[in-house]
């Protein structure tokens, strides 16, 4: 009787987490060039996007490929294999969160993947894209002072992504919510941004 109480319990948690992720508001982001980076360290990368996002009810679906005429929930994120050292020193990516559209998100894979193993590569391409993310879905370019919003990650922070996401802080969540309403009310015709 027990047992399958437990079964009853486990069933209905996993349905409401199952119904919420399926009411979440969504975003696609579209990565160009995608196909130069391995399989592995991509498949970790979108996994860990998606997983940052859904712990904030929000729902991440990436694409391969050129962006989708006329989404505006859109966001196109391009992979740089070869930065110059010189362009935007010390960052993994960089993002132009004040444009309406093209590409909005470039991350420097040759610096993310320096000396790591695809078992590091891919979280940390994953925080890497989450962050630069939030950034266009906050639509400004301030960082916080912990989580996946700060500036500069140390190894600490390296050390906590091998083992689980980081998160964001609550002002993080407050204005990329904020930005999905607003980039979901611009897709809906006849309705104006907010």
């Amino acid at each position: 009787m027990r047992g399958e109480i437990l079964r009853i319990v486990g069933f209905a948690a996993w349905a409401a987490i199952a119904m919420a992720q399926a009411q979440a508001p969504e975003i696609d982001i579209y990565l160009e060039d995608g196909q130069s980076i391995p399989p592995i360290i991509l498949a970790k990368a979108e996994a860990t996007t998606t997983r940052i996002f859904a712990a904030i009810d929000i729902k991440v679906n990436c694409h391969v490929g050129s962006e989708r005429k006329g989404a505006e929930t859109a966001i196109s994120l391009k992979i740089d294999n070869e930065e110059p050292s010189e362009s935007h020193p010390g960052a993994l990516g960089f993002s132009t969160p004040y444009a309406v559209s093209g590409t909005r998100i470039h991350v420097l894979f040759d610096r993310v993947r320096s000396g790591k193993t695809p078992n590091v590569a891919g979280p940390l391409l994953g925080h890497v894209m989450a962050h630069e993310i939030a950034h266009v879905l906050e639509g400004y370019a301030s960082h916080s002072g912990v989580g996946i919003m700060k500036p500069y990650w140390d190894n600490s922070d390296f050390a906590k992504m091998a083992l689980h996401p980081l998160s964001f802080s609550p002002a993080d969540v407050e204005a990329i919510r904020a930005g999905v309403a607003r980039m979901s009310a611009h897709s809906v015709p006849g309705q104006s941004p907010r």
